[in-house]
């Protein structure tokens, strides 16, 4: 039998997604621990998984990021998105790191498993030896001449035009996220009253003082060749 760390952060789709996963595993006789926000741990339960709260790291499940945090409130929803990357879920990564490490000394784990937004799951990962591997539940980031890029919603348009509006739109909005992905947490911004802070967590020796490289894309396979009959 393997032990198993789950960690989802504080948002439906990316907690409730892995459930199959972890109900797998605890079929087949596996332990599954699942660090998450504490309004999915009764759908967490429910597949004989153990959850496990949020200690340092805020809890913000069940409620809009606006709601949670009041200075966002005002935001245009794109700066919202823009803010949520980089003050939320890149800027708590120390304070998942520190639950993380909590939660392994308890009880060494043989595997973490995370979505792609729990920021700190691959930091713990070199702090402690534990693997680690997302569950990849995300849009495929295939970047396409006629296909619109992910996140503005646009309808496909056919021709030259068409394909300059996209890759003028495609280097826009990676832009806008890369400046977001390069801004580690400033101590006071989105924190409260006894948060962990950057400098309270012992980071690895390569990640100090470094902000995260901006995500590109995955390279497209090379298209199976033709069949002949």
């Amino acid at each position: 039998m393997s032990t198993f760390l789950f960690a989802s952060i504080p948002v439906p789709a990316h907690t409730t997604n892995p459930l199959p996963v972890a109900a797998r595993l605890v079929e087949r006789g596996h332990r599954v621990l699942w660090y998450a926000g504490k309004v999915f741990h009764p759908q967490i339960a429910a597949v004989g998984a153990e959850p496990l709260p949020c200690v340092n790291a805020e809890d913000f499940g069940g409620q809009d990021l606006t709601d949670y945090w009041p200075q966002f409130k005002d935001l245009p929803r794109i700066q919202v998105i823009r803010r949520a990357f980089a003050d939320v879920f890149v800027g708590h990564a120390p304070q998942r790191v520190a639950d993380l490490r909590q939660i392994i000394a308890g009880a060494p784990v043989d595997a973490m498993l995370c979505d792609v937004l729990m920021v700190g799951v691959g930091l713990t990962s070199e702090l402690e030896g534990a693997p680690w591997a997302t569950f990849g539940d995300g849009p495929l980031p295939f970047e396409e001449p006629d296909t619109p890029p992910f996140g503005p919603g646009l309808q496909p348009m056919r021709g030259p035009i068409g394909r300059l509006r996209n890759a003028v739109i495609r280097a826009g909005v990676s832009l806008f996220m890369a400046g977001a992905g390069h801004r580690w947490h400033r101590p006071g911004s989105v924190t409260r009253p006894g948060s962990v802070t950057p400098g309270s967590v012992s980071l690895p020796r390569r990640c100090r003082g470094t902000a995260p490289r901006p995500w590109r894309s995955t390279p497209r396979p090379a298209p199976a060749p033709p069949q002949r009959s």
